[in-house]
């Protein structure tokens, strides 16, 4: 269920509709537009190639972040209907500038630009690769071009809500098999998965007469495992951890983490849920330090 998009007639332009979270926006432009879909590079936002690096970028389709889906389409002009900060990247993920602070802005040289626009309901983003300018009326948001250029569109759901069900036996390794899906709500891999707005939420589990998943839950090739016994305890202490780190549970002899093949042991069973519950926060509270020297430069919080 990624996010749709419709065109509109009075006035033309363009409506977003994010089904997972029910929640829509619309732009407009100067003339009725025809809209193509178009890869994003990925499936949920996200690469589907094997290799993990390329899971999570967006750079092939002009994204320098996730989108879930996008568009194509020709228009001289866009007016946002709100008063919205854009932050303007190049495809390699460097902040060029931004329009917090100020009425206008000109990007005048020909090249690639990815336009962040934060409109609260859900993420757009807008690759273009001609000379533009962004400035603000009373009440919207202005990008104009000097010629008609083709504008690529992309939208990620802020995805809140799960966007799918899994339907497990009462095996326990139907809810192995369920767990490990939960990784296909995660919008990036990179430390960055530690915003809320780049991890989504995991589909519901549900009990039934088989096991069935929906295909579109494609969870990302880390090279990361989770080995416990089967049992369903176990299982329940390491899902959040599995999510996070979109990892694939299996059954083992041993409690371990499984890096690239090298086996990383737990606990035993009376240590096992605190080293699980450690082992979470040390890794969370790690790619937040680590983001601040990724796609925004912040000021650490320990500085």
């Amino acid at each position: 269920m990624n996010p749709a998009f419709t065109p509109t007639t009075s006035p033309t332009g363009l409506r977003v509709h994010d089904r997972i979270e029910n929640a829509q926006f619309e732009l407009y432009t100067e003339s009725r537009v025809a809209p193509t879909p178009i890869a994003t590079g990925s499936g949920h936002g996200l690469s589907r190639q094997p290799d993990a690096e390329a899971w999570h970028t967006s750079s092939d389709a002009g994204f320098a972040l996730p989108v879930d889906s996008a568009v194509a389409f020709d228009t001289t002009r866009i007016t946002l209907p709100a008063l919205v900060d854009v932050f303007v990247w190049q495809p390699d993920r460097t902040l060029v500038g931004k329009t917090t602070n100020q009425e206008s802005a000109t990007y005048p040289e020909q090249g690639a630009y990815a336009l962040d626009v934060d409109i609260g309901s859900m993420k757009l983003q807008l690759a273009v690769t001609d000379p533009f300018e962004i400035h603000r009326t009373d009440d919207s948001t202005v990008i104009s071009f000097d010629a008609t250029a083709t504008v690529r569109l992309g939208a990620r759901s802020l995805h809140t809500a799960p966007e799918a069900t899994i339907t497990i036996t009462d095996d326990v390794r139907d809810g192995m098999r369920a767990v490990s899906l939960f990784g296909s709500a995660l919008k990036t891999t990179t430390p960055e998965r530690s915003f809320p707005t780049l991890r989504g939420h995991p589909p519901l589990v549900e009990r039934g007469d088989a096991f069935d998943a929906p295909a579109t839950l494609d969870a990302p090739d880390t090279g990361i495992a989770i080995e416990i016994p089967l049992d369903w305890g176990d299982l329940y202490r390491v899902s959040t951890l599995a999510y996070y780190l979109g990892a694939t549970v299996q059954p083992g002899a041993q409690r371990a983490l499984v890096l690239d093949g090298v086996r990383y042991p737990f606990p035993s069973a009376s240590g096992f849920g605190d080293a699980v519950q450690t082992l979470l926060e040390h890794v969370f509270l790690l790619d937040c330090v680590v983001r601040t020297e990724g796609l925004y430069s912040v000021s650490s919080v320990f500085s």
